[in-house]
């Protein structure tokens, strides 16, 4: 019929529309964020600075093999655990689902909630409709997952073990 015919056309239509931003949002870390934090901040206005492309560019010529060593310090409050170890591992995946991680943090609950909110955002409606072909997660644990492609995500802390782990990133 009709209707249905419409509704596939449609269907297509949408297809290629989240294909083409997948395209635009994996090519640049930068174009991830903003989107990215929709999902994590709903209610939230995402406001952009300098800082945050600073971070960016950063980070990605990490993954471009251009920086084995990087320190960010920056003020409290200003996205940079939201990227560096919430947003910049979802983003990899995007391009190399493979990327183990070991992510440490002062405290382990904190250490886990942002390992959670990585993990929430891989497996939000947004992601999995741009991405979710590339990869399908395995275990999902509160400080541990993993893909079917050999990438993982531990969370740790001082005072607990991860012995037998190797991450390709140190976080």
């Amino acid at each position: 019929t009709e209707q249905a015919k419409l509704e596939i056309a449609l269907a297509e239509l949408e297809r290629r529309r989240h294909q083409q931003e997948a395209a635009e949002s994996s090519a640049r870390l930068r174009d991830f964020i903003e989107p990215a934090w929709k999902m994590l901040k709903p209610a939230e206005t995402f406001r952009s600075n300098w800082h945050i492309d600073a971070i960016c560019d950063h980070l990605a010529a990490v993954s471009a093999g251009e920086l084995t060593r990087l320190q960010i310090w920056v003020p409290r409050a200003t996205m940079k655990s939201l990227c560096v170890s919430v947003m910049w591992p979802a983003w990899e995946w995007t391009r190399d689902p493979w990327i183990r991680y070991w992510s440490a943090s002062y405290e382990l609950g904190l250490a886990g909630r942002l390992v959670g909110q990585s993990l929430r955002l891989i497996k939000s409606q947004w992601y999995q409709d741009r991405w979710g072909h590339l990869f399908e997660m395995e275990k999902e644990g509160e400080r541990y997952y993993s893909n079917d492609q050999g990438g993982t995500r531990l969370a740790t802390a001082p005072g607990s073990t991860a012995l037998g782990e190797h991450g390709h990133r140190i976080i």
